[in-house]
């Protein structure tokens, strides 16, 4: 009986660790609501970027900051957070009711940065980092080169195609 208690035990404590992850894909970036969590959900961002290092680091920062991205905004009434004064689109992508999972960041100007950082030249290509974070710097750091590549399938139904759409009458 102790072994079985050890057991639900572990893997109660794998589900409570926070996941950090950034994702680049053609569609954004998505940033793990546990990284902005452990950041204080912060009400801006910024990305400092080291091409030497090879590494990106989120860190929380004031809206008058420079490079200063807005996360959090008052929902809607559908519930999801717009921007519509700024010219980033910031999404909560809802995995159950009320919950977030990621944000979602389209902004223009970071977006060219990052899909030329990481050569996303498709819409099925994405590549996904797990960062640590540093007490000391007050951020996430994501380290570049442990960006794991992968396609993405399209989600929904098939489209038809033609020969199965012209065999109806």
């Amino acid at each position: 009986m102790a072994s079985r208690k050890n057991t639900v035990t572990k893997a109660a404590s794998k589900k409570s660790a926070p996941v950090l992850s950034l994702s680049v894909a053609q569609n954004g970036l998505h940033i793990s609501r546990d990284a902005a969590a452990l950041l204080g959900d912060p009400h801006c961002i910024r990305f400092l970027i080291s091409r030497n290092n090879r590494k990106i680091a989120l860190q929380a920062c004031d809206q008058g900051s420079e490079g200063a991205i807005v996360l959090y905004r008052k929902p809607d009434a559908d519930g999801r957070s717009r921007l519509k004064d700024h010219a980033a689109s910031v999404d909560r992508a809802p995995k159950t009711a009320g919950a977030a999972t990621s944000f979602r960041i389209t902004l223009p100007a970071v977006m060219d940065i990052f899909l030329n950082l990481f050569s996303v030249d498709d819409e099925k290509t994405l590549y996904t980092m797990t960062g640590s974070y540093s007490a000391e710097e007050k951020a996430v750091i994501f380290k570049t080169d442990s960006a794991v590549k992968s396609i993405r399938v399209p989600r929904g139904r098939k489209k038809s195609t033609s020969s199965q759409a012209g065999g109806r009458s």
